[in-house]
């Protein structure tokens, strides 16, 4: 119910704030009261799963969404065009391993997300690496786009991900309408957010995992990354384990909860080899 409160709070600010946008914005129309309320409705509804929202003017921009969540936050930029708000920038910011990830997207004027710039800062303040314009992906039906300041780098096939998305998109929604939600502040993601995106080997470039299945066992398809070819390929190593895994950079191991097990294996002499197995 608080969150409920909250968000038609962040409405209504926001339909202030939409007024004084449209007073110092000369060359476009006044939005009359009932068209700045169901705007800033169809702006967040993308966000009311979101732990927070909080919305500021810009002097240089219309309009500033900032939203908080479990996963990370983010900071979305919308100006005026052709008398209605269109995202313009987006920052999202995550953590990774002992680094915060922050990404920089522009949006074309098709409504494409484009990813410029990267920032990788290590949390202790050491180190912070930018890259301009990285890999990226978007998911379409059958396929996945790995695209390069919005040109096609390369395609690569897809499995069942969307019948999973679309099971896991009905539990959370399940679990947001339970009198006890165990879920509190998760809510479903972007499709691109649920790819994995790690170093598998160590090599100091991101390697992807696109998941077949999201709930129970999960399961998918590696792909590394040849800096050689600049391009994702079949990792047969990988793909006959299967099972979904995370990086430990510290240790250099990759680890996986399979059939109620813990399961930890490590690169030697250029091959994988299991070296921890115990039951949960």
């Amino acid at each position: 119910m608080q969150k409920r409160y909250n968000r038609i709070w962040a409405v209504l600010l926001w339909a202030v704030l939409l007024t004084g946008c449209a007073e110092h914005t000369d060359a476009e129309p006044m939005l009359t009261e009932t068209e700045q309320v169901t705007e800033s409705t169809v702006l967040l509804e993308t966000t009311e799963s979101f732990t927070s929202v909080n919305t500021e003017q810009n002097p240089d921009e219309t309009l500033c969404v900032n939203e908080d969540s479990i996963y990370g936050s983010r900071r979305t930029t919308y100006g005026w065009k052709q008398g209605e708000l269109v995202p313009v920038r987006l920052r999202d910011e995550y953590w990774r391993h002992g680094s915060t990830v922050t990404d920089t997207y522009e949006y074309a004027q098709d409504g494409q997300k484009i990813l410029v710039q990267r920032e990788i800062r290590e949390t202790d303040g050491n180190r912070s690496e930018i890259i301009e314009y990285p890999l990226y992906f978007h998911i379409l039906p059958d396929t996945v786009q790995v695209l390069q300041n919005a040109e096609i780098v390369q395609e690569l096939e897809l499995g069942s991900f969307w019948e999973s998305y679309a099971a896991l998109g009905a539990y959370f929604e399940q679990q947001m309408e339970s009198p006890t939600m165990p879920l509190e502040g998760a809510y479903l993601r972007e499709p691109e957010q649920y790819l994995g995106t790690e170093d598998y080997d160590f090599d100091g470039h991101w390697d992807l995992y696109i998941p077949d299945t999201m709930q129970g066992e999960c399961v998918g398809n590696y792909y590394r990354f040849s800096p050689e070819t600049g391009r994702f390929e079949q990792w047969d190593e990988l793909n006959a384990i299967g099972f979904e895994m995370y990086t430990d950079p510290e240790n250099g191991t990759l680890n996986a909860y399979t059939g109620g097990e813990f399961r930890r294996w490590e690169w030697q002499d250029g091959g994988l080899v299991l070296t921890d197995e115990a039951s949960r």
